[in-house]
């Protein structure tokens, strides 16, 4: 069933702690990249408009695979303002009849395509604005904002970053318990992703 739910997946980050030069989005994850795992498993759940957050750097590098995906490349020249500014120009780009948004860090490619399913069912179901996953009672990503909850996400302050509003607001938060150690898993490191390929 296609979701009026738009995906930003954010990818703007310089990435240091991998490694001078090293653009996360496109590391290799067995026969596929970071990214395309990300765009396959938002593609296979039917979420049909997805917006990438890109650095000048990435920009070129992403956009085969953002023309594959027919996905929309975001250029964000302001990288050291955080995680939210990429968020906050991603919601720029929503369309008029969107219900709000997956955030989706670029670092966690490891997320099931059954627990994307079911964080936008889930969303479908719930009056409340926030859906995020939970791997033994801990909160991961991607999280879903409907759009009540988004103006509130404009208003929070940058370094707080989109946790603030998951804080602010606790009553919005609707946790949807998943069987998947991806959501908690964010690849920052040389030695996070060799265990990988282990």
């Amino acid at each position: 069933m296609k979701t009026t739910i738009e995906a930003i997946i954010l990818a703007a980050g310089r990435g240091e702690r991998m490694g001078k030069g090293v653009l996360k989005a496109l590391l290799p994850l067995g026969e596929s990249t970071f990214i395309e795992e990300i765009l396959g498993n938002l593609m296979q759940a039917e979420v049909t408009r997805i917006h990438i957050i890109a650095a000048e750097e990435g920009m070129k590098l992403l956009a085969p695979v953002s023309q594959k995906f027919n996905a929309e490349l975001i250029l964000n020249t302001e990288i050291e303002k955080g995680t939210l500014f990429s968020l906050w120009l991603g919601l720029q780009h929503l369309s008029e009849h969107s219900e709000g948004c997956i955030s989706w860090p670029v670092d966690m490619p490891l997320v099931t395509l059954y627990t994307v399913k079911e964080i936008l069912h889930s969303a479908l179901l719930t009056t409340k604005s926030i859906i995020v996953p939970v791997y033994h009672r801990k909160r991961g990503h991607p999280v879903i904002f409907k759009g009540a909850i988004i103006p509130e996400l404009l208003k929070a302050p940058l370094d707080k970053g989109a946790r603030w509003v998951l804080h602010s607001f606790p009553e919005q938060v609707e946790e949807v318990p998943v069987n998947d150690e991806g959501i908690l898993k964010n690849i920052n490191t040389p030695e996070e992703y060799e265990l990988l390929n282990k």
